[in-house]
């Protein structure tokens, strides 16, 4: 997807790219190689990520960044950087789920694309925490973590935490 990211302080420091949407991903991650070019960033923190190899990789949390995807909503968000190796001389940046959902994007499986969502959904963070652990939020009604066997609570289900 065609994409700009921007120093959300200084939009003079920006680049444009091709990133891959990964709904596995929780976070924009780029490649540590472009964190100068986007400027003066606050650093938030240093995390441990696991990735889709499996292999676990220290980043920086830094931002704020501004995003644009295409025809959605522009959205300040945070920015993963993490040591990437280009794929034939390019780099693959992710779009993870948080900025999706800040843009109410949400993807259309049957079509493979992004779709705008009309509404920002504020049920699931009204729901208690007993909901995650393993109840349907409302009687007859599941996840789909929950309809696929997966954990939510312990973080199991791999690339996602």
């Amino acid at each position: 997807m065609a994409t700009r990211i921007e120093n959300g302080v200084d939009s003079s420091f920006r680049i444009d790219a091709d990133a891959l949407v990964d709904t596995g991903a929780a976070y924009l991650t780029l490649p540590a190689a472009w964190r100068e070019r986007l400027g003066a960033l606050a650093h938030l923190d240093t995390v441990s990520a696991e990735t889709a190899t499996q292999a676990v990789v220290s980043g920086d949390i830094c931002g704020p960044v501004l995003l644009r995807m295409g025809e959605f909503r522009p959205v300040f968000t945070e920015a993963l950087f993490i040591e990437m190796e280009p794929a034939e001389g390019r780099y693959e940046p992710l779009i993870g789920y948080i900025p999706l959902e800040q843009a109410q994007a949400v993807v259309d499986l049957a079509g493979h694309r992004l779709a705008k969502f009309g509404r920002v959904d504020l049920k699931a963070a009204a729901q208690p925490v007993a909901a995650w652990a393993g109840r349907p939020r409302t009687p007859g009604k599941w996840t789909s973590a929950q309809r696929w066997g997966l954990s939510c609570r312990t973080g199991t289900t791999g690339a996602r935490r």
